[in-house]
């Protein structure tokens, strides 16, 4: 073959070669998108509706070293990741993630948004009660479940899936910690990406997490049972073995002793405090047929007031 031929041969492949990696280019870039621009499952397209998130999560690992232990101390060392390849596992990923004794003969699930500032009071305010007097003691046990209400707080749940179930609770603890850091601003998810790396998800495993649309299915699937089967319509919600009993909203360790102590076949005193949701569910509604009648009162006739014999005029005109 002649050198001209040779060199004809070697442009027509190059220019194949071009033409493939551009489609190529293309074509993923259509399909992976941005993290948040790729369209949600129809379980879950109200999500992306919600206020767009933060990026400081890690805020309060910037300052001092006293704020450093404060917000990592409890953070398992992340593991050298890079070179390991990651494989996304939905069963694994979806598998429980909860404290305490899954024997136990109480069991608890915790339906909570991580942008849900009153699921944020349970996890740093009364967490740590329940689980001295319940969970620790093998009386009960918690399960964590994700009910995201908004875009920023589905992609925390994907990420935190992602993660190995022994690093779960302290990922979702610091996102709860640093909450009112990173949910309002526009670049969230840099600060969730760099919390995910930070607790040993490689870079290759969160942004196949943050796309996987069968992890968010799956979310969504459970977010739609739980709706369907206990009503669930705002955060933080607790079920109490399967639907004996429920708590809706932010309420102190007392509630859970209240449940629980009646579960056990024990008595206990009825709730007196209000809870506390994010979303608070809708009042039922009572039509003006089911209203009681008021009852009616009819008047009183006036009294007419008879003058007494001392008030009598007396007729004082001379006889003729």
């Amino acid at each position: 073959m002649s050198k001209k031929n040779n060199k004809t041969a070697f442009i027509l492949i190059a220019l194949v070669l071009l033409l493939a990696a551009a489609g190529s280019a293309a074509y993923f870039g259509g399909y992976l998108g941005g993290t948040t621009s790729q369209a949600l499952p129809e379980q879950l397209t109200d999500l992306a509706d919600g206020p767009v998130g933060d990026e400081a999560a890690l805020d309060a690992l910037d300052a001092t070293p006293e704020e450093t232990d404060a917000a990592t101390s409890d953070t398992p060392a992340a593991t050298d990741t890079a070179t390991t390849p990651f494989v996304m596992d939905i069963d694994k990923a979806m598998a429980p993630r909860g404290i305490g004794n899954p024997d136990a003969p109480i069991k608890i699930i915790e339906f909570a948004s991580l942008t849900c500032s009153h699921c944020a009071h349970f996890h740093l305010d009364v967490l740590a009660d329940v689980k001295a007097k319940f969970l620790d003691t093998g009386r009960a046990y918690l399960e964590f479940q994700e009910f995201p209400l908004n875009a920023p707080a589905l992609d925390a749940s994907l990420l935190a899936r992602c993660l190995p179930a022994e690093r779960y609770e302290t990922f979702v603890g610091l996102l709860f910690k640093t909450q009112e850091d990173w949910i309002e601003r526009p670049d969230y998810i840099n600060v969730l990406k760099q919390n995910a790396k930070l607790a040993g998800l490689s870079d290759e495993g969160v942004d196949t997490c943050l796309k996987s649309t069968p992890l968010r299915q799956a979310i969504g699937q459970r977010i739609q049972k739980a709706s369907e089967q206990w009503k669930i319509s705002s955060t933080p919600t607790f079920v109490f073995n399967d639907g004996a009993d429920f708590i809706r909203g932010a309420m102190p360790v007392d509630e859970f002793e209240r449940i629980i102590v009646k579960l056990e076949g024990g008595s206990a005193a009825p709730a007196d405090t209000a809870p506390a949701t994010d979303e608070v569910p809708a009042p039922d509604v009572v039509t003006p047929d089911a209203m009681p009648a008021p009852d009616v009162v009819a008047p009183a006739e006036p009294a007419v007031e008879t003058p007494s014999a001392e008030e009598t005029p007396v007729d004082e005109t001379p006889a003729e």
